[in-house]
């Protein structure tokens, strides 16, 4: 049975995990126009008295600059750097330059093309700070063709948008008249939307550290930059676990830019569910509670709908191309105590066998059946701590848990609510966890 709250509500959507283009500063994950004024397009309009391109230089006089993530870079004096590139560009010499890698200044010209799963791109150096932040996601493209320093930029990211790498190196338009409107620069084209599910390439993430079975870490200034809104990266932020670089996401998640439909399953008591992984920290928590049906091992089969009362989850809805196809059935009461029914009758089946014991079968099915308390199907249910009758941590279980004539020496009400019984954590006598539901 599940013994508390899993707290399912997948509404925070890891959808907003979506590929962060170059173009986009940071990338909104799928949906939103780029910021026009931020575009990296080579060949966006620009301030008239930018230049179009980097004449040519001598590298010995020009000052080395800081490249924390690899690569050499030299520091150019901003008004010698194209408007749209030095954008994209760390500041030095206290802002009046910006840190050009060597490799634009030696060639001036187009990036090496490369292939990122297939898709055309162009290697691009990791002294470009957004192509650093995202060392983790982009890759050396196929082959590993781009040099150990930078990392294959697709043209086109997976929604739709433009990164403007592919147009480095093309002339500068001569009016910015008729490149957007209303004075927009030429920004790229609004992104489309990631189809849902996901077809096509897939992210490539067999750079990034594994963190737990079918995780990946990635950095927390990832989940910042796609992820706008605070309240839901928080309640993300919430429900994953910490890595050696920042937090631990489900690599399905990643690897689909967040267009990953869940696999349809049975979970508990005939309930269409959705498998969803034990990456996530409430899932963990339940994994030896909740169903596994046809859900991989590092999965377990989540609800649609709260056994207690019949109320959506969240869990059949974290895309939009999801719904449940069937409503729940309806489980019979039972359990009247205090005059009110406080269980649910379930398949005995779905019980973990060393709780059957403790649950009557009285008002069910009695070959099939078991009545299980209606708090401990809740998945919004908070278990209330409370004082043993020895003194020490206890928990509130409801009187539908069946106890014997000695443990019941043991317990008290000890301030629970009507119709529940304050059980220990750690038996008194054995000094052994009880298992009570709500311990730690």
């Amino acid at each position: 049975m599940i013994a508390r709250a899993v707290c399912l509500l997948f509404v925070f959507g890891i959808s907003s995990l979506a590929a962060c283009s170059i173009a986009e500063i940071p990338g909104t994950g799928g949906g939103a126009a780029p910021d026009p004024s931020r575009s990296t397009t080579a060949n966006a309009c620009s301030d008239p008295s930018s230049p179009s391109t980097i004449e040519p230089l001598d590298l010995a006089s020009l000052p080395s600059c800081a490249c924390q993530a690899g690569g050499k870079a030299r520091c150019v004096v901003r008004s010698k750097v194209p408007e749209p590139l030095s954008k994209q560009l760390a500041d030095c010499d206290g802002a009046a330059g910006v840190c050009v890698p060597e490799t634009i200044l030696t060639s001036r010209a187009e990036p090496p093309s490369c292939k990122a799963s297939g898709a055309e791109g162009r290697c691009v150096s990791l002294c470009v700070p957004k192509v650093a932040k995202y060392a983790e996601v982009l890759t050396q493209g196929d082959g590993d063709a781009c040099a150990a320093d930078e990392r294959c930029v697709p043209c086109t990211m997976p929604d739709g948008a433009l990164s403007g790498v592919c147009d480095i190196g093309e002339p500068a338009p001569s009016s910015c008249e008729g490149s957007g409107g209303g004075g927009d620069g030429g920004a790229p084209a609004a992104p489309g939307e990631i189809s849902c599910p996901f077809t096509g390439a897939e992210m490539d993430v067999s750079k990034m550290p594994v963190c737990a079975p079918g995780g990946r870490c990635v950095s927390e200034g990832f989940l910042e930059d796609a992820v706008k809104d605070p309240k839901t990266r928080a309640e993300l932020r919430s429900r994953l676990a910490a890595c050696a670089t920042g937090l631990c996401v489900p690599e399905a998640y990643l690897k689909k830019y967040g267009q990953h439909k869940p696999e349809a399953c049975a979970s508990f008591a005939g309930i269409e569910g959705r498998c969803f992984s034990t990456v996530f920290k409430d899932v963990s928590a339940q994994r030896d509670l909740l169903q596994r049906d046809v859900c991989g091992d590092d999965e377990r089969c989540v609800p649609c709908f709260n056994p207690a009362d019949g109320a959506p989850t969240g869990a059949c809805t974290t895309v939009k191309c999801d719904a449940a196809t069937k409503a729940p059935p309806a489980l019979k009461d039972c359990c009247k105590k205090r005059g009110e029914m406080r269980g649910k009758c379930v398949p005995r089946e779905d019980v973990p066998s060393q709780l059957r014991s403790r649950l009557s079968d009285e008002d069910c099915d009695d070959d099939t059946e078991l009545c299980v308390p209606r708090k401990n199907l809740d998945l919004a249910d908070v278990p209330v701590a409370c004082t043993a009758r020895s003194g020490g941590a206890g928990v509130c279980v409801s009187d539908c848990v069946e106890f014997g004539l000695f443990e019941g020496l043991l317990l008290s009400q000890g301030g629970c609510p009507t119709a529940e019984t304050c059980v220990p954590c750690v038996h008194p006598t054995t000094k052994q966890p009880t298992g009570a539901p709500g311990c730690k």
